[in-house]
């Protein structure tokens, strides 16, 4: 015992695929047992329910088509009630009893009762009683119908609504009254009976054949019974307690009982036209001897169940425990330096989502390797490029500025412009903080455009309109003048004649929005697409140190992806290059870039 105890332990603590088949194992005998204790129970209910549910279908279905039969004969009962011959007739009879006259309202009257119900089979008789007692019948059988009538008060009470009255027991019919009332005054001008075979309705549930020892049966609300498979119960009143569970106000039920010392299924359904009820009632025996047959089959399908599920666990742990090794076995590669592991599981569950997920976070980290490896880079070369340019600054200042009065003490002011531009275009750019505010990096590029205006002369045309909220915010240093000599290199120079350039520059929901337009020879769609495609790559050439993509870099760094340039040009029209990033009113700390 103790060596068992101390195996199934030692599976529980190294081994998924252990608890898993032991742990099902012991489920399934568990629920098997519970099932096998519980069966007499349970298969009692679900016999009853079965039961319940196919004879109350059973109901449903003999009421459908017994409701569509009568139907027709309401509809005819209707149709004469409404007929104008007919109102006409009865009216007259009403006053003219004798001659001539009299003869040709009775033959009006028979003739239009005869042609309505001539090939209903179902209907053996119509009678039609005046207000004054005169009577037109039509019977196509040689019985008389006398039991059952309904009085004259009680048909005009009803105001022209149906009335349905109990069967004959020896004429096996039962009729259906109403009130013919006119249709001008509403009064009552008489009434019709029909008188309907029983067994019309006695064939549409005789059929149904459910039970070889249960019965069906109608009776109206009184307990009177209006068909039956045996004739001589018609016209009785039943007398047993069970009609209190189907006179409850329910249209519809099922209930078991005791009839004649006999477990009983009983089912109702109502007939709400008609006020009868459909009774089926079925010997609870004949059901019980199922319940024999579950319990078997119970402990049959238990066993069978407790194998099978061994088998099973056995199956699905290894399908289980497959890709949990194999990611396992990755996750160690990874956690030992191999930055190229990836776990290949293909499946759709929640194992396969996790390896999935692990390939994914293998790639993000490899992507983030890389992208720390190009910033720092990236950050690198710009500090060596810092580095140049700062060494000795003061010495270019002096140099520059001695240039300038050398030059406007000997008369030529040009190159003392000149010198004067670029000197205060490297005090702007050279050195300090990354950042500097809009307006100094427009004084920038408005000492580059001089510089650029004297070398290219009248060629170069350039026009600034910027909004003046923007001066006071703080832009990344070196941001608009490579875009600008870009303009003039690839674009304007390439023209025949002079080019203009235009700079706009605009804050749109606190983010800032400069655009460089050029009306140059612009870019053609092939090349503009590879530029698009490689990162503004194929704008680095010898013009300028920084570069675009320099700058498009930079601002994504700064900022984030969603922030940077972006390139629109049409051959021989001009390029638009726009340039988007926040508006910033404090100065932003490098370190921390």
């Amino acid at each position: 015992m103790r060596r068992l105890n101390y195996y199934i332990n030692s599976i529980f603590r190294k081994s998924i695929s252990g608890k898993f088949v032991i742990s099902m194992t012991v489920l399934i005998v568990l629920s098997v047992f519970l099932v096998g204790y519980g069966s007499f129970q349970v298969a009692g209910d679900v016999v009853e329910r079965e039961t319940r549910n196919y004879v109350e279908d059973i109901l449903l279905q003999t009421g459908k088509n017994i409701e569509m039969s009568l139907k027709n004969v309401s509809d005819i009962v209707f149709y004469l009630q409404i007929n104008s011959v007919l109102q006409r007739s009865i009216t007259h009879a009403k006053d003219n009893e004798e001659g001539l006259e009299a003869i040709q309202t009775r033959e009006n009257i028979r003739n239009t009762i005869y042609h309505s119900v001539l090939y209903n089979d179902e209907i053996e008789a119509v009678e039609l009683i005046s207000d004054s007692g005169k009577v037109f019948e039509i019977n196509k059988t040689l019985e008389e119908h006398f039991l059952n009538r309904t009085g004259k008060k009680e048909i005009y009470d009803a105001k022209g609504s149906k009335l349905w009255v109990a069967t004959d027991p020896i004429t096996r019919t039962f009729a259906i009254a109403a009130a013919v009332n006119s249709l001008r005054t509403q009064k009552p001008l008489g009434y019709i009976n029909f008188y309907i075979k029983e067994s019309y309705i006695n064939n549409i549930f005789s059929q149904m054949k459910f039970s070889n020892s249960g019965e069906m049966f109608i009776m109206n609300r009184d307990g009177i019974i209006i068909s039956h498979n045996d004739k001589y119960l018609l016209n009785t009143k039943i007398k047993q307690d069970y009609t209190k569970g189907i006179f409850n106000g329910n249209n519809r039920g099922f209930f078991h009982c005791k009839i004649n010392n006999e477990e009983s299924y009983v089912a109702y359904l109502y007939l709400k036209e008609q006020s009868w009820y459909i009774v089926s009632i079925i010997p609870a025996i004949k059901y019980s001897q199922k319940l024999l047959l579950v319990r078997l089959a119970i402990i049959i399908i238990g066993i069978c169940v407790v194998v099978t599920a061994i088998f099973a666990a056995i199956f699905i742990t290894n399908r289980i425990s497959r890709p949990i090794k194999k990611l396992k076995v990755a996750m160690k590669q990874f956690g030992e330096g191999d930055m190229s592991v990836n776990c290949s599981v293909e499946s759709q569950d929640e194992i396969g989502q996790l390896s999935r997920d692990f390939n994914k976070m293998v790639q993000n980290i490899n992507e983030l390797i890389q992208r720390v490896y190009d910033e720092t880079l990236l950050k690198q070369q710009a500090e060596l490029k810092s580095l140049r340019m700062q060494i000795n600054p003061h010495f270019f200042y002096n140099t520059l500025e001695t240039i300038n009065w050398m030059a406007r003490i000997n008369g030529v002011t040009e190159i003392g412009v000149v010198a004067k531009a670029m000197g205060e275009l490297m005090r702007l750019t050279i050195g300090g903080s990354d950042f500097i505010k809009i307006c100094d990096e427009l004084k920038s590029v408005s000492n580059y455009i001089s510089i650029q205006k004297y070398r290219y002369d009248d060629k170069l045309s350039v026009s600034m309109d910027i909004n003046e909220e923007l001066y006071e915010l703080y832009i990344p240093k070196l941001i608009l003048q490579p875009i600008i000599e870009n303009s003039i290199v690839h674009g304007i120079l390439n023209k025949a004649s002079g080019g203009h350039i235009e700079i706009r520059g605009r804050l749109i929901s606190d983010i800032v929005e400069f655009t460089v337009n050029d009306n140059g020879v612009g870019i053609h769609p092939e090349r503009l697409k590879d530029i698009l495609e490689n990162k503004f790559d194929t704008f680095e050439d010898d013009h300028t140190h920084v570069g675009v993509n320099n700058v498009d870099r930079r601002l994504k760094i700064y900022y984030g992806e969603k922030y940077g340039v972006q390139i629109k040009s049409r051959v021989g029209v001009g390029t638009d290059v726009i340039i988007r990033f926040p508006g910033l009113k404090f100065l932003p700390d490098d370190n921390t870039r």
